[in-house]
């Protein structure tokens, strides 16, 4: 739960702007259930803004490197034996067996239930050393073809986006998007 509480709190810290309202005494019970009354963590205020200095340092690096969370990556096949077999860190090797060339990295974060951070560190170090690399545009729009037809109308849409923001040019792709927008009623 420290973990957990840890990784809320440095990401709160890294917002720009919030409107945020504080009120002395327990939470409402309207707003909360009960048991997220129940842990008691005493986390020192200061060790978690230097976490969270920590993180932000780190994570300026790690948005260069990995640049959306929306791109979906794929295993080089020249590397990928070789390197599962030299793994000995349970986190990593979690992590590669989850790099698919079809979860976006969202999603990878959901099938290996480790902390964020944790796993864009991973990436970061596979990407840096060439084991693993992101689908191209093209690659990222016939993936997101597969995610219409099997229903999953927001992935589909995710994955348009971002082979346009690639700079993938195809006649219909703005057709799609709006039709995925249109499915999920974002469009009046």
């Amino acid at each position: 739960v420290r973990d957990q509480v840890t990784d809320e709190i440095c990401e709160l810290l890294t917002w720009t702007s919030a409107k945020v309202e504080f009120h002395r005494g327990d939470p409402p019970l309207d707003i909360f259930d009960e048991d997220h009354f129940l842990p008691k963590l005493h986390i020192s205020p200061t060790s978690m803004v230097m976490e969270s200095a920590r993180r932000q340092d780190e994570w300026s690096e790690i948005q260069k490197i990995l640049p959306s969370l929306d791109d979906i990556y794929v295993h080089n096949p020249e590397s990928y034996f070789n390197l599962a077999s030299q793994l000995e860190n349970a986190s990593e090797r979690e992590v590669l067996a989850a790099v698919d060339g079809k979860r976006n990295v969202h999603e990878i974060i959901e099938a290996v239930h480790l902390h964020r951070f944790d796993v864009f560190q991973c990436l970061v170090s596979f990407i840096k050393n060439h084991e693993v690399y992101p689908l191209k545009p093209n690659e990222l729009v016939n993936v997101a073809m597969e995610c219409e037809r099997e229903g999953n109308v927001a992935k589909a849409l995710a994955q348009f986006l971002r082979a346009e923001q690639l700079g993938i040019v195809q006649f219909d792709l703005p057709k799609r998007i709006a039709k995925c927008h249109e499915v999920l009623g974002e469009l009046d």
